[in-house]
Parts: structure tokens; sequence; C-alpha cells
């Protein structure tokens, strides 16, 4: 006798290909308990690696300013521990978040605020006006966060190609690179980096748009990060030539990449500003038509500077926004 065999029951599960998991992990299921799990290790580094950074720059820049005497100033006077970060372009970007940028012409010769690019400064007016802190102040809080999420997010990028704990020795190393400390400062750098790491999260969990959209906003914060666009359309590269999706898929995702930061940029933001065509580096030169300053290094505005060595015409303690 001829035997029939079973029906499959239904609920077998099915073979997991390398295509599933693949696709599992560029589109994971969502949920915050999923998020959760999955970047709760990260930014405990984080949290960790940019509490220890702020207390290593703190102690060295209060050292380096009032020597060994350091805790009787700070006994006298608490506030330095965090005025004592205040220096070179502090100012300017808090002024920037106070004042707004100035209109009119550049001059040749005096630094114009236009130099700086407008994300940063408003992140700091925003943290101001929903804390009340100082506008100096919310800058160094803008950029601990900003530490934070871009130290969690290159955990996580590092993670797509090697194992744990590279990804755990990459973020070490990055807070124990000698000039970490301009992420603390007031200065954008984090929140470049964040923006930064996060758009190659971003495509490399095949998410175009907002990827695009993070380079935009990285590029009104150093007008230069435009150019990350480069190592992010290689990214969309290899994942076309590894996808069998129809090209005209992969038209529209290049369209979500490239599209957010080809809205009107910055720098033409800044000629409109400044009525100039090259804002920039009008803004950045000397009377003589150099990038420097003759015989003292790189360019500062001239005497009369209040804020840092570098000087600056705008005061160090922007009064309060109204």
């Amino acid at each position: 006798m001829s035997t029939i065999d079973p029906l499959p029951d239904s609920s077998d599960p099915a073979p997991v290909t390398d295509d599933v998991l693949l696709d599992l992990e560029a589109h994971p299921p969502g949920g915050i308990s999923t998020v959760w799990t999955r970047y709760r290790r990260p930014l405990a580094i984080a949290i960790g690696c940019t509490a220890v950074l702020r207390i290593m720059a703190g102690l060295i820049a209060l050292v380096a300013k009032y020597g060994s005497d350091f805790p009787h100033v700070i006994a006298r006077t608490p506030g330095v521990l965090d005025s004592v970060l205040f220096e070179w372009d502090v100012g300017q970007y808090a002024a920037i978040a106070v004042r707004g940028y100035p209109s009119g012409p550049i001059t040749p010769g005096a630094q114009n605020s236009i130099a700086f690019a407008p994300l940063f400064p408003f992140l700091e007016r925003i943290v101001h006006a929903v804390t009340g802190i100082s506008a100096a102040n919310s800058g160094l809080l803008v950029g601990l966060l900003a530490l934070v999420a871009a130290l969690t997010g290159l955990q996580r990028l590092v993670s797509f190609d090697y194992s744990e704990t590279v990804a755990d020795r990459t973020v070490v190393l990055t807070v124990a690179w000698p000039l970490a400390f301009f992420f603390l400062v007031g200065y954008p750098e984090s929140v470049a980096l964040a923006l930064v790491v996060w758009a190659f999260v971003a495509a490399r969990s095949h998410r175009w748009l907002v990827a695009g959209l993070l380079v935009a906003a990285a590029s009104v914060t150093k007008y230069y990060l435009l150019l990350v666009l480069v190592p992010l359309a290689y990214e969309l590269w290899v994942a076309y030539r590894s996808d069998p999706e129809p090209p005209k898929a992969w038209v529209t995702r290049g369209a979500a990449l490239m599209g957010p930061p080809s809205l009107p940029s910055p720098a033409g933001w800044c000629s409109v500003r400044s009525d100039s065509t090259t804002p920039w580096p009008s803004s950045m030169r000397r009377p003589d038509g150099s990038g420097r300053s003759p015989g003292r290094g790189t360019w500062s505005p001239g005497p009369g500077a209040t804020c840092g060595t570098s000087g600056s015409s705008i005061p160090r303690w922007p009064a309060p926004m109204s």
C-alpha cells in the first residue's frame, strides 16, 4: 500500500534564511522594550565615558588656570567649575544665541559671527528658554547630551561590523583622544559628531530619508559636513549592489538620501544675509587678503578681546535673553 505524506503542520516555524536575518538586522521589530534592550548597554557606556571626560577635562582646565590653588578658588567661587571651560569661541556661539546674527556686508579684518553655523546656537537658545540657565551654560549642557548620543550611536555603528568588545573600545578611545575636551566646552563638535554617526547608523539600517535629514542638520552645524554625502552615497551603492530590488526603487531611495541636504544651503543663506557671494571665507580673511594674522599664528580679531585666548569683541557673559 502506498502511503500518503502527512500535510505539514502549520505551527512549524518557517526556516530562517540568511536573507531573513539580514532583513531583520536592517529592519528590526519595533517597540520601546526592543529599543531599550538594544541600546541599554551602549547608552550606559556612553554616559560613563562622558562623565569621566567631563571630570578630567574640568580638572585639567582648573589646574592649568589656577594651579594647586584651584580647590580654594572653587570654595570661593563654585561657578568656576563651569566658567573655566568658557574659552575661545564659546562666547561667539552664546552671543548668537542671545542676539542672533548681524546683517550687512562683511568687512575683511573684522570677525563676523556669520562664520559660525546656526544649529548649535539655536539649540543653546532652546535650552536657555526651557531651563533659564545662561546661554554659555546651555551650550555646555547641549554638548554633554550630544556627546552621549554620539557615543551611543558610535557603539551601535561599530557593532554592525565588529564585536561588542571592539565597539566598546572604540568609544573609550574616542573620549581618550587628547582633543576630545572640545566635545564639552560649548562648541558644536559633539552635535556634529552625533548627527554624522547617526546618519551612518540610519544608512546601515536602510533608512535613507532619515540619513538625508541628519546630513542636512549636520551641514547647518558645520558647513563642510555636507561632504558626508559622499561616503553615504557609497553606502547606498553597496546596498544597491547586494539587493535584488529593481533600480527604480533605489532611485527613490537615492532621492530620499540626497533630497534634504539639497535644500537651500547654509552657504546660500549666509550669502543673502551678508551681501557676499563667499561669506564664510570673507568673514575669516584679514585685510591683507590672508586668513592668518601676521606674526600671531592663528587669526584673532585684535585688541580689546574679552573672551578666551583667541580674543573676541563678543562679551563672555551675554545678557539673559528676553
